[in-house]
Parts: C-alpha cells; structure tokens; sequence
C-alpha cells in the first residue's frame, strides 16, 4: 500500500464525516465526534465544521489566563464551553443563541455549566491596578470611537 499525502488523508476524513451524517440522518441516533484541532490545518477545521451539524469548541483554562481574572469564584472554573453551531434540521437558518460561551465548574464532585457572568468588581479592580481610565469593553463598543464626539453627549 503506497504512502498516501496528508491533503488525502483530510479528504478521506472529510469522506468518513459526510457518510457518517448521511447514515446518522436515517436513523433514530446521534453520533457525537471529537477532534483535537492542534492536529490539523485551520482550512481543514473549518471545512470540518461547515460539515457538521452541532459545533462546540472545549478550552482548558490556565491558572493565569485572563479569564479568570473576571469570572466570580474562579477557583471552581476549569474549562470554557464555547457554543458554535447549533443543530437545525430542516432550517436555511440557524438558530441563535443568547449565550454562546460558558464556563465548566467543579461543584462537589459534580460539573456544573453556567453562563460566563463578569465580575463588575474584579473588572473594576483590574482597571485600578492598570492605573489607566480606559473605557470598559462595554461603553467601548456603545460609544464608538474615542476621539470622536458622540451624538448621545449633551
């Protein structure tokens, strides 16, 4: 058996996908694939993920990642739950949710999945310490840009 390239190794993955959810479509199943997406090329992860139906993407978060910086009790978070595409059969368009990213949490033995909810005091205690009176991202993306008047200023 010759050696075969890596782009045919992705069309015969891209393959495998694409009768997996034709064969999925026919039954009364679901089939629930994981892929490690440092393995492969970008071009082919999105190709993967056009191909697919549902789309999660899964972050371990480190114990200085600036993340936890905002998050309220960040000694229980271990991982984001980011929310990408969501199953819509039968629609042109898909669903949207209110919330697409979440965090992991260690609850006594259990996981638990919340929404991302910011802490105004750790937010507030990271712009004291830059010493700098940057906008918050909010007003940020409310206002425009900074050196510009804008038309909600009396």
């Amino acid at each position: 058996m010759p050696e075969s390239s890596e782009e045919d190794k992705t069309v015969r993955m891209l393959h495998f996908i694409f009768a997996l959810k034709g064969l999925v479509r026919r039954k009364r199943c679901c089939a629930f694939v994981t892929c490690p997406v440092g393995l492969f090329s970008p071009s082919f992860s999105s190709r993967l993920q056009h191909l697919c139906d549902g789309v999660l993407a899964l972050e371990s978060l480190a114990e200085d990642s600036e993340m936890l910086k905002f998050v309220a009790d960040p000694a229980s978070c271990c991982s984001l739950l980011q929310v990408k595409r969501i199953p819509c059969l039968g629609s042109l368009v898909g669903v949207r949710t209110e919330a697409s990213l979440f965090v992991i949490r260690y609850k006594r033995k259990r996981i638990a999945i919340s929404v991302v909810d910011v802490d105004p005091e750790a937010e507030l205690a990271e712009e004291e310490a830059s010493g700098s009176l940057q906008k918050t991202v909010a007003s940020a993306l409310c206002t425009g840009p900074p050196g510009k008047p804008s038309q909600l200023d009396f």
